[in-house]
């Protein structure tokens, strides 16, 4: 006959499944640039595969980096992946290696090279909406004396609302149009307006949004390709706050956003607010943009170092509490 447990031991297993549980009251958020990350597969509409050993190596060097580096945030945001597929097999990676088990989200976009944007969500989250933004729209431009309409974002915004303990967070995962061309190019005018376009899109979505949801936290995350202040052409990042310059670019933007949101690279020292190198300049693309509900959640914000091995991007680190 078994001897009853006496109430000492009950309340000490208790206490010690308490610690081995997450804290329910925050979450921790990382957005990650993984530098063209395609598989091993030969798909006709893309232009490169990698080797299946090079392949495996990459899934499980970025398993590793979500457990170790990242210390298995709750939601990762990744930019630069080919398909859902290699999420599902990083996500499979990690279980294997922690037993933390996540859901691989991405839907295809437009980028002709088969980029898209997507995330790793932790199983104990409620996804309660998934959906692109803007992926049918389209722009028009000449080119040679023609006109050409092409789609407006080639990696649609992908927009996650979460939820947990019925509190729910909504996320934009972003990977802009590049200011590679803008100086040099004859398509510089293009690629110019097609980021104005771009930015201008997305801050009258954040208008609306703000309108229809103001009691929901909001943050867009990613790969902005936008510098601050901003670049000659377009003010990419002041245009999604809700604080144009209006004397610096050609292309200036009216203010779209109101309340205005903020940008978290702001509140790290200057030597620390960097996440890529440019010709062995330091310069800051991979953003946290955050409405008023959302920055009073935020904790702290960091950017991790570039491994070459990995990316040539830093990580963006990001920690939550709930309200």
């Amino acid at each position: 006959m078994p001897l009853p447990l006496r109430p000492w031991v009950l309340l000490l297993t208790g206490l010690l499944l308490l610690v081995a549980q997450p804290a329910l009251s925050e979450w921790r958020l990382v957005s990650q640039n993984l530098n063209r990350f395609f598989d091993d597969i030969d798909d006709p509409e893309d232009d490169r595969v990698l080797g299946s050993k090079r392949y495996r190596k990459r899934v499980q060097q970025l398993a590793e980096k979500i457990e170790r580096s990242f210390a298995l945030p709750e939601v990762v945001a990744l930019q630069e992946v080919e398909k859902r597929a290699i999420l599902e097999q990083v996500a499979d990676a990690i279980e294997k290696n922690s037993g933390r088990r996540y859901r691989a989200l991405l839907i295809d976009g437009n980028d002709l090279s088969g980029m898209d944007v997507g995330y790793l969500v932790d199983e104990g989250l409620e996804v309660r909406r998934l959906e692109p933004l803007f992926a049918d729209r389209k722009y028009r431009f000449r080119r040679n004396g023609r006109s050409i309409v092409a789609p407006l974002y080639a990696r649609p915004p992908l927009r996650l609302e979460f939820c947990r303990d019925g509190d729910c967070f909504t996320l934009v995962n972003v990977h802009l149009r590049s200011m590679r061309g803008l100086r040099k190019s004859a398509e510089s005018g293009r690629i110019a307006k097609k980021r104005r376009l771009q930015a201008e899109t997305l801050a009258r979505w954040v208008n609306r949004f703000q309108r229809e949801h103001p009691r929901q936290p909001l943050a867009l995350v990613g790969d902005f390709n936008a510098l601050r202040p901003s670049d000659a052409f377009v003010d990419v990042i002041g245009t999604l706050i809700g604080q144009p310059d209006q004397h610096r670019p050609r292309l200036a933007s009216p203010d779209l956003v109101d309340p205005d949101l903020t940008d978290t690279s702001l509140q790290l020292p200057r030597k620390k607010r960097w996440s890529y190198r440019y010709r062995k300049r330091r310069q800051l693309l991979d953003y946290l943009l955050l409405n008023q509900k959302a920055d009073k959640q935020l904790e702290a914000i960091r950017y991790s170092g570039i491994d070459y091995r990995f990316s040539d991007h830093a990580a963006l680190i990001a920690r939550f509490r709930q309200p």
